[in-house]
């Protein structure tokens, strides 16, 4: 019976775990850096998990000593964590309370993996800046997150720190582009600026020329009618002694 019963709690575990990371694995797959199964967190003892109390450790301090010196044997149920995820259990404990208090499932080893799989995350991000975290796996993230708080995990502040770093590494990208957008955009200012003074430079040229041009104009028109005004007269002057005696009528 003991040995059914253990069966069918494996069984539990890794049900829900490929439930809650259904989310990520197309993700990771695209990424090329599969992470390894939920079901390996809640099936087994090993990578020296503990059993930690929540409810012994919520109202400790949390300086260095008392996390140095975090119970290591206690016999009455508890979470199953990786060693080095004992820090973090406990500053969330001290900030957020028991966060898995109700949560769907009322087996321990699931409740452990998914706590597990929160830890992994906050120290995965832990040592990252914005600029080192690639979308395709703070997506996979919050999808895991979300399918934990599916599973009635307060992880809602877990969810919207991981939704505010992608909208917050959207726009440091899009500034990055926006940059070279910018500095493009400079240089074609520059450019038309100097391709119109150029153009200025041409249209005062050719202002100045047709104001010369009007004025050679009005001056060739006023010497040609002074011209003609010249040749009528000496066409009236001509025609009188032309065809007869430059002597007629004088006697």
């Amino acid at each position: 019976m003991e040995r059914e019963s253990g069966h069918n709690k494996a069984e539990n575990v890794e049900n829900v775990m490929e439930e809650v990371g259904e989310g990520e694995t197309n993700m990771m797959e695209e990424e090329g850096e599969p992470e390894k199964s939920l079901s390996n967190h809640a099936g087994k003892n090993t990578f020296g998990k503990e059993s930690i109390p929540l409810e012994k450790e919520v109202l400790a301090d949390d300086d260095d000593e008392e996390i140095q010196s975090w119970p290591k044997n206690k016999t009455n149920i508890g979470y199953q964590v990786k060693e080095e995820y004992r820090p973090i259990l406990r500053k969330i404990i001290y900030k957020h309370g028991d966060i898995a208090k109700h949560c769907l499932t009322d087996f321990m080893d699931i409740r452990s993996a998914l706590l597990d799989r929160i830890y992994g995350i906050i120290s995965e991000f832990d040592t990252k800046d914005l600029s080192k975290i690639k979308e395709t796996d703070l997506k996979s993230k919050i999808a895991v997150v979300d399918g934990i708080r599916k599973m009635k995990v307060d992880v809602e502040w877990l969810h919207k720190r991981l939704t505010d770093v992608l909208e917050a590494r959207e726009l440091f990208m899009q500034s990055g582009m926006l940059k070279d957008k910018k500095d493009t955009n400079k240089k074609l200012i520059e450019e038309s600026e100097k391709a119109l003074e150029q153009v200025s430079e041409k249209l005062r040229a050719i202002r100045d020329e047709n104001v010369v041009c009007k004025d050679n104009l009005a001056r060739a028109k006023e010497e040609s009618a002074r011209i003609a005004r010249v040749v009528g007269f000496a066409k009236n002057k001509v025609q009188r002694f032309l065809h007869c005696s430059v002597v007629d009528g004088l006697i």
